[in-house]
């Protein structure tokens, strides 16, 4: 399995309808992304992979994350391994808790002792047969003992929501042999006023989850900035600016600490970006965005999707000014795939010390 370069992370591959996902994970492919990752909250999630697997010849398909109380370890074990008997070595298995307000909205306490669910879920895709590989799985991994044992018993991290600190810090304590792969949200924009107006509202849901803001609060921000989604908070998670060309700002990027610029396709000691696209109320998604080569043929356009129950993401609004409005990637449009506003991304940097690139 090649994890280097730059991949999507796209709820809309997941949620979105199946032929028009197919038909833009193939164009992904096209583009140069390496890999695609998508969500679980929810479904037939291994279904969605294959759907994916087989709409591409060589792009990895990761799974950010598979939600562990949603599954046993048998049933993802004999998923992997059809999967990969039917398609290759291309389904990267991504694993997490979630938060405990999800899960427990369907069965109150059962989240509970999630680094123990975590080593038993790992057992058991050990002792299944065929098991599981642990080169071919990685753990959501926030804080210190998660990490730790992402580093002994999986081929790395897939942080959500984190800062390049924090990559800094989960490569320090992994060393150089495992994969980071932390997502990275961006804004596409003119500047500040407009990327607030995109993704504070966004941003605020996820501050509302425990994990997330415990996180954060380790990192040394401070209630009040969760609580008000401070500038400076803002500006560490989300990379925003760059249209027209311009700089993009807030966090650096895309030259953040630790990370070289790689435009879609660029390949190296680095992983995969993740992306899921919003557009503000009114504005007309897609653009165009310099670090995309002109590839000959159309990009993407972006189109409104249901919102996903139980998924704890901010609701779309059309009808109330600043809140997001998610879209599904299709063919049509130039523009960024999947990009009219905010997008994430992710990808990782093995290799680099000091904060292997945000996953980019």
């Amino acid at each position: 399995m090649n994890l280097s370069g730059v991949g999507v992370w796209s709820t809309q591959l997941r949620y979105g309808d199946p032929a028009e996902s197919a038909e833009a994970a193939a164009e992904l492919e096209e583009l140069g992304f390496g890999a695609l990752w998508i969500p679980d909250v929810g479904g037939a999630l291994f279904d969605a992979v294959e759907h994916l697997l087989a709409a591409t010849r060589r792009t990895v398909v990761a799974t950010g994350i598979l939600n562990l109380w949603m599954h046993t370890p048998a049933e993802a074990a004999a998923s992997y391994a059809t999967l990969s008997a039917a398609h290759g070595d291309r389904f990267l298995m991504g694993i997490g808790v979630s938060h405990a307000p999800l899960v427990d909205q369907t069965e109150a306490g059962r989240y509970r002792r999630p680094m123990a669910a975590m080593e038993t879920f790992l057992d058991g895709l050990d002792a299944a047969e065929p098991p599981v590989p642990a080169g071919r799985r990685v753990l959501a991994a926030l804080g210190p003992k998660m990490l730790r044992l992402a580093g002994e018993r999986t081929r790395g991290v897939h942080p959500y929501l984190v800062t390049p600190d924090h990559t800094r810090l989960a490569r320090e304590a992994l060393g150089e042999g495992p994969l980071v792969l932390p997502e990275q949200t961006v804004i596409l924009c003119s500047g500040a006023e407009e990327a607030r107006a995109i993704g504070t509202d966004w941003l605020r849901g996820y501050l509302t989850l425990p994990n997330y803001a415990n996180s954060l609060l380790r990192l040394g921000f401070s209630p009040e900035d969760l609580e008000s989604v401070s500038d400076r908070l803002f500006d560490a998670l989300i990379a925003w600016g760059g249209r027209g060309g311009g700089q993009a700002q807030g966090g650096r990027a895309p030259r953040r600490r630790g990370r070289p610029r790689r435009p879609p396709g660029a390949h190296g000691r680095s992983g995969r970006l993740p992306a899921r696209a919003v557009a503000p109320p009114g504005r007309r998604p897609g653009i165009d965005v310099p670090d995309v080569p002109d590839s000959g043929r159309p990009r993407f356009r972006t189109s409104p999707i249901p919102d996903v129950p139980g998924s704890g993401r901010p609701r779309a609004s059309p009808d109330v000014p600043g809140r997001p409005q998610a879209y599904r990637v299709h063919p049509g449009v130039r523009g960024v795939p999947g990009c009219p506003g905010r997008s994430r991304v992710s990808g990782a940097f093995p290799g680099v010390r000091g904060g292997p690139g945000r996953r980019g």
